[in-house]
């Protein structure tokens, strides 16, 4: 079966296409519905901020993973997915793990292991 792309896959394919290239204080809003012809109003409708879409690419890579699988994996594999999706998307994770500003993904990640 085809999926049809929504909106929502547009704007993520964008998100993911301009951190490959840029930091995440480079990006705008504006950046990201310019590169898919949506408007803004069309992002606003979907997430809070540009974070929050950043937030999504990052988690929505593993969870294609993991939904593929239904919880049915070794670390083995999943280990070797990682590797492979960190070394396919280089740039996009080196800029969405070095930022350290507002919402950072960093916070989300070590934040729940602390606690």
């Amino acid at each position: 079966m085809i999926k049809r792309l929504t909106a929502k896959d547009y704007l993520e394919q964008s998100t993911i296409a301009l951190l490959s290239e840029n930091t995440i204080d480079q990006i705008t809003v504006k950046d990201i519905c310019a590169h898919c012809n949506y408007s803004t109003r069309t992002f606003y409708k979907y997430y809070r901020d540009k974070y929050e879409i950043i937030s999504t690419c990052f988690f929505s890579r593993f969870e294609e993973f993991f939904s593929l699988y239904q919880g049915q994996i070794s670390l083995h594999s999943f280990m070797l997915y990682t590797a492979n999706l960190v070394c396919d998307n280089q740039a996009f994770f080196r800029h969405v793990f070095k930022y350290q500003g507002q919402n950072n993904i960093r916070i989300s990640l070590v934040e729940p292991i602390l606690a």
